[in-house]
């Protein structure tokens, strides 16, 4: 929604879709898989998901603003509230 060009806006609104059904699969899974799990899986689990929670948050970087308003990119404020949103 955010990029400057039509096309990259229809680009990446088709990969924006497809990523979350993506993540949509991966929540139901993880509600089925869950209670299904020994503690000590469901405790790797979890930290796995930390981990990577936290590499996505260290992921974003600041970009410059022409590239930004070019390709629709959240500033790095924005890019950190999005990510506090998956926490």
């Amino acid at each position: 929604r955010r990029a400057a060009s039509p096309l990259l806006r229809r680009v990446f609104g088709g990969i924006a879709r497809d990523e979350a059904r993506h993540a949509l699969f991966s929540l139901a899974l993880d509600d089925w898989a869950m209670p299904r799990l020994r503690p000590v899986e469901r405790r790797r689990a979890r930290e796995s998901r930390e981990e990577a929670h936290a590499e996505l948050r260290g992921a974003i970087v600041r970009e410059d603003a022409r590239s930004q308003r070019a390709l629709g990119v959240p500033d790095e404020a924005l890019g950190h509230e999005l990510a506090a949103l998956l926490a």
